[in-house]
């Protein structure tokens, strides 16, 4: 195991010692075990680009050695880092900056991967995202990522975004900040990889109303979405073509489904990859989507049938759409989160979202909502939340599906809650320490005292354990009158 130095200021080609380091990352000869360092304070005008992996005991370390500034990677090339089919591979303190494409891409290119650690990187100011995942290839999967102390900024798209067949990714303390430079761009975005919006060449089987369409030898369905009406089809197994109204099924190639009526003029979308779970931890989105009429720009966005996703300690603020967006989702929870000041609303669900948690959250000073559900859902929980002072109302569903206790509202323009009723809400003013800055807690004689439904073994925001009855909001212990 050996570690090599490269400082693209050096007048010679140089031999890769710390006396003698190369010049030029191109020079570079990749070994599972090595550490590849460059020197802080310089910029390399080019690619990383291992042409090896690491191995499970013996990852490629790739970093920085001396002291000042992040070494800058990119300034000009197509993507600062990129690994395609590489894996076990521990990257950390490098600034990758002025990409025509992606600071980091991350893809599998048909092999399955594992194990990329990115601890402390920034990447800014690249024409598409920040750090990109990508997974669309359907035979092979890109699992156990960690992002870690990153920061994602002024970047053209997304500052993190997952596509595809991603499986476990982690966010811990990480930031995106003003992407969307270019085209519409949420901070974090997770999407798995759909088929085409299907409206048109579907053949009737003759029998009832279901209908068949050929896939490629690919494309195997996990799940199946009638987007025109939001109706999540039910798998029949084996039916092939005697499925009912609103199932499907799948025999080799060919996909079987019923709406109760001709398919062809709706939309139809299937899922075709297991996708998630995913975890974000003390993350910061904010002022994204700021091209002129990039549109709505979320500060995390959970969208297109995305699995098992968790939030915890998580802060949208300041963005051009939702603090946080979940649309055609399932298993997703939001804990001791918050949403301010978000040109849309603090917390947003837009199609058929099954097993949706938010607990313990504030959403305040939005533009429309606190808490906004619309198209059909199911198992969708609201509880010992706090929605203030926002444009709309406090908590608004236009569809059942959607239960609510526990929950304070106060100040909200059109009123605290419509069409869903909040069990054993409370109405008062939270008493905030600084009501424009509601994540920094609230004065004694809070009416959030003790107000909360029962939560077992739950932590708030700083670690420490709740007591039952519990308060409303991310705190477990609140000043004393």
């Amino acid at each position: 195991m050996a570690t090599i130095y490269i400082n693209p200021e050096v007048s010679g080609t140089g031999s890769g010692t710390l006396n003698d380091p190369y010049r030029s990352w191109a020079s570079v000869t990749w070994t599972a075990g090595n550490s590849y360092l460059q020197k802080r304070g310089t910029s390399f005008a080019g690619q990383i680009a291992p042409s090896t992996s690491g191995t499970l005991g013996n990852p490629i370390e790739i970093g920085a050695y001396g002291d000042g500034a992040r070494p800058i990677v990119g300034v000009g090339a197509q993507d600062g880092l990129y690994l395609a089919a590489r894996q076990y591979i521990n990257v950390a303190d490098l600034e990758l900056s002025g990409n025509t494409r992606h600071g980091a891409y991350i893809r599998t290119s048909g092999s399955n991967i594992t194990t990329i650690n990115v601890r402390r990187c920034v990447s800014r100011n690249n024409a598409n995202n920040g750090f990109f995942l990508d997974g669309v290839v359907l035979t092979a999967t890109l699992s156990n990522v960690l992002f870690e102390d990153c920061e994602s900024y002024d970047n053209g798209e997304h500052g993190y975004d997952c596509l595809g067949i991603v499986q476990t990714v982690s966010w811990k303390r990480c930031i995106a900040a003003r992407n969307g430079t270019r085209v519409l761009g949420h901070g974090f975005s997770i999407h798995p990889f759909l088929s085409n919006n299907i409206t048109s060449g579907w053949t009737a089987t003759g029998v009832g109303t279901s209908y068949s369409r050929t896939l490629s030898a690919s494309e195997t369905v996990q799940k199946a979405i009638n987007r025109t009406d939001g109706v999540t089809l039910t798998k029949n197994v084996g039916a092939g073509t005697g499925v009912s109204a609103n199932q499907w099924d799948q025999s080799g190639t060919t996909l079987y489904i019923n709406v109760g009526t001709n398919p062809n003029g709706k939309t139809m979308a299937w899922k075709r990859a297991t996708h998630g779970p995913f975890y974000y931890e003390d993350c910061v989105s904010y002022e994204n989507s700021t091209a002129a009429g990039a549109g709505e720009g979320h500060g995390f966005a959970a969208d297109d049938m995305t699995s098992d996703a968790t939030y915890e300690n998580c802060h949208g603020y300041d963005n051009e759409g939702a603090g946080l967006q979940c649309q055609w989702s399932d298993n997703v929870t939001h804990r001791n989160c918050s949403a301010v000041r978000n040109a849309l609303s603090g917390f947003r669900t837009t199609g058929h979202t099954n097993g949706l948690v938010v607990d313990r959250c504030i959403s305040a000073s939005n533009v429309e909502h606190g808490f906004f559900y619309d198209q059909p859902h199911s198992g969708v929980q609201v509880r010992n939340s706090i929605a203030h002072r926002n444009g709309g109302y406090g908590l608004i569903s236009s569809v059942a599906g959607v239960t609510a206790a526990n929950n304070l509202t106060f100040g909200n323009a059109s009123g605290a809650t419509a069409s869903v009723t909040n069990a054993s809400g409370v109405t008062s003013d939270p008493l905030f320490v600084d009501p424009s800055k509601p994540w920094l807690g609230l004065k004694p004689g809070s009416p959030c005292q003790s107000a909360g439904a029962y939560i077992q073994g739950a932590k708030d925001r700083f670690g420490r354990r709740y007591i039952n009855p519990p308060n409303i909001g991310p705190w477990a212990i609140l000043p004393r009158a």
